[in-house]
């Protein structure tokens, strides 16, 4: 949970005789929201509503501060408000430590619905050149839903310069941060996918795959698991150069994981990767019945040694 510390708070409380319940106006000047580490400064926070049979419940509020604006406006439906707001999704950094780091420009929309006390809230969310520890991923959309302490992530969408991923994620924002997402990966360009995380390798091939995420976000520790298939970026074909399938294991400074590549000339390559910190280490297998077919997967470079004929090897 994150502490809430203010320089200065003032209001104004009105108690009603007919509905038994209050009226208020209060202003928040200078406060900021502390976990761990993080921090989320609030200029001020302003807000006039009350609270009667069906709860508390605001005519209008907003909030100001360091990389957000926020606003909530009531409906002519009782305890129906609508909410808008722009904001750096860094500053969620409070809640969950790795949300410190996503960057973009974030601005939702939406509903919150019932007593401000445990109320329900639906909006949609959207994230222009949306970036993981400044490396940019594209733009994401999607459809929120919050009820305590669970947010649910609905059509997710984010479509970048190397292909586009689709699915679903629920978090628990209690104790180890439960999570589970299901997405579906789609034409994903494997060189402008590695070149925004870092190195420019010339591969050839593209991948379409599913993928199951479960675990927890405080501490970090996810189950990741992957099927899916290679085809070539710049040749049309119906043919896959190959499937994989891959299981990984991620914590916060360590990853576990293991591919299998199997092309349909009945070659397989098995690698298996072990990070521990600074310490990097793993396995590879190659069983390869046609070498030839390997340069469907292999970079640009490597198809103009004109491989051909049988092998098998291991390596670490």
């Amino acid at each position: 949970t994150a502490d809430l510390a203010v320089e200065q708070l003032r209001g104004e409380l009105k108690a009603g005789i007919v509905r038994q319940g209050f009226t208020a106006e209060l202003t928040v000047s200078g406060a900021e929201l502390r976990r761990k580490s993080y921090r989320a400064k609030l200029d001020e926070i302003h807000a006039e509503g009350g609270m009667d049979g069906g709860g508390l419940y605001v005519s209008s509020a907003s909030v100001t501060g360091d990389r957000i604006t926020a606003t909530a406006t009531a409906t002519r439906v009782p305890h129906r408000h609508v909410v808008e707001a722009t904001f750096d999704p860094g500053l969620l950094g409070v809640v969950v430590d790795e949300l410190s780091l996503v960057s973009g420009q974030a601005h939702v929309t939406g509903t919150v619905t019932g007593d401000l006390i445990d109320p329900l809230s639906e909006g949609q969310l959207t994230v222009q050149q949306g970036a993981i520890a400044h490396h940019v991923l594209g733009d994401l959309s999607t459809n929120v839903t919050h009820r305590g302490a669970k947010l649910g992530f609905d059509n997710v969408r984010l479509s970048g310069a190397g292909g586009q991923v689709t699915g679903a994620v629920d978090l628990v924002v209690v104790k180890e941060v439960p999570i589970h997402g299901e997405l579906a990966w789609q034409g994903i360009d494997i060189e402008r996918m590695l070149a925004i995380i870092g190195p420019e390798i010339p591969f050839n091939d593209q991948f379409s795959a599913t993928t199951s995420v479960h675990g927890s976000l405080d501490p970090l520790d996810l189950d990741v698991k992957a099927t899916g298939i290679l085809q070539p970026t710049l040749v049309s074909t119906t043919t896959d150069a190959a499937s994989f399938t891959l299981n990984g294991r991620v914590y916060p400074h360590d990853l576990e994981a293991q591919l299998e590549v199997v092309q349909p000339e009945r070659n397989t390559l098995t690698t298996r990767v072990l990070i521990n910190r600074d310490t990097f280490g793993g396995t590879v297998r190659l069983t390869a019945a046609d070498l030839a077919a390997l340069n469907a997967l292999l970079p640009r470079p490597v198809p103009t040694l004109a491989l051909t004929g049988q092998g098998e090897g291991d390596a670490e």
